[in-house]
């Protein structure tokens, strides 16, 4: 999953890595089936921020979550950066 590779299980946690993460070398996911759906707000995530080289690494991305079966906006421009 974008370049990401399982390399470790604990408990409820799997950790995924790559090399050269520009700075997220490290992804921990935990997954807690039984929990209750969190609301927006203090203590959710609302978003997680990757870099990529371009917006047609971007769009890469963007397909490639969607084809994953991710649900992801359409490319927004936040004025100084570009957002899926």
């Amino acid at each position: 999953f974008m370049g990401y590779e399982e390399v470790d299980t604990s408990g409820t946690v799997r950790r995924l890595a790559v090399k050269d993460g520009n700075g997220a070398n490290f992804v921990d996911i935990e997954s807690l089936p039984g929990a209750a759906f969190a609301d927006l707000g203090a203590g959710s995530v609302h978003h997680v921020a990757f870099a990529v080289e371009d917006r047609a690494k971007q769009l890469e991305v963007r397909k490639a979550l969607i084809d994953t079966g991710y649900q992801v906006t359409p490319v927004i421009d936040r004025d100084y950066f570009w957002a899926i």
